[in-house]
């Protein structure tokens, strides 16, 4: 058993209904013996698919949160940032990466921002340049291919990448930017088949993982990608081993909602299967 304290700075919003963002960080990594710190962006009665949902903006709790933790002397093992609401949120979650990273800190960077061919309501063109800066920082970054697309500047998001190659110099050009890991998800191919496409910049390697749609729409389906894989990859394993990991996580959480016949608005139900993170 490792018997190492491995602390892990998540920087998500809190969701009260529908799994997803820090909630789902915080379990997945916790189950991967993970120390899981919320550094909360925004508080919401539930995550934004959901009618009606309240918003409550934390940026101004910001500075003296980073300062107590300054004060307290920690260190992290990664820092993951993911949901974020405003520009002003990716510079000071920027300052935050510059103040407690060295040189064993993993960042990673889930830049939430669109699905399906559009940007979120809460997507103004300024945030969006926030986490193309962020994105700059990063060591690993998990855009689904939207986000992906907003990323690289691409103005038609109606028309995305289909074939692997094309994804593949996506893949490259995403690197470029800074990140030396790019995993990216929600790839969509014939046979009713879903998957995510990653690349290596230190092997020079790019790998695509399937696995049968379970179809329907699922919230908050990323936020747990991105903390599985995180987990994995603290936990020693390899990035393209860890993105089939989580891919494969996610796929028998959604198995699992549908057979239940809970709505899936609410999100996958994960919690039956984190033993298998341990």
């Amino acid at each position: 058993m490792d018997l190492r304290n491995r602390r892990v700075a998540a920087i998500h919003d809190i969701s009260g209904f529908g799994r997803g963002s820090m909630t789902a960080a915080i379990a997945a990594l916790s189950s991967m013996g993970l120390q899981t710190l919320p550094f909360p962006t925004a508080v919401l009665s539930s995550h934004t698919g959901i009618p009606g949902y309240t918003f409550r903006d934390l940026t101004c709790d910001f500075d003296a949160y980073i300062a107590h933790w300054k004060s307290l002397h920690l260190r992290f093992d990664a820092i993951y940032s993911g949901f974020l609401g405003s520009c002003a949120q990716t510079s000071i979650v920027s300052r935050f990466i510059d103040e407690f990273r060295d040189k064993n800190t993993l960042v990673l960077v889930d830049p939430v921002m669109g699905d399906g061919g559009r940007r979120y309501e809460t997507c103004t063109e300024e945030l969006c340049a926030g986490m193309r800066e962020l994105a700059r920082k990063a060591d690993m970054i998990t855009p689904n291919l939207t986000e992906a697309g907003i990323l690289l500047g691409e103005s038609d998001l109606k028309h995305l990448p289909e074939s692997e190659e094309q994804i593949g110099k996506w893949l490259g050009e995403l690197s470029s930017m800074g990140p030396g890991r790019v995993v990216i998800t929600g790839i969509e191919r014939g046979r009713g088949e879903v998957g995510v496409a990653c690349f290596d910049a230190g092997s020079g390697e790019t790998e695509f993982f399937y696995n049968k749609s379970v179809g329907g729409y699922f919230p908050g389906t990323g936020d747990l990608f991105a903390s599985v894989l995180l987990g994995s990859v603290l936990n020693g394993a390899g990035m393209a081993e860890s993105a089939k990991k989580a891919a494969g996580f996610i796929r028998r959480a959604a198995e699992i909602t549908v057979l239940s016949g809970e709505d899936p608005i609410e999100g996958v139900l994960f919690e039956k299967l984190l033993s298998e993170l341990h």
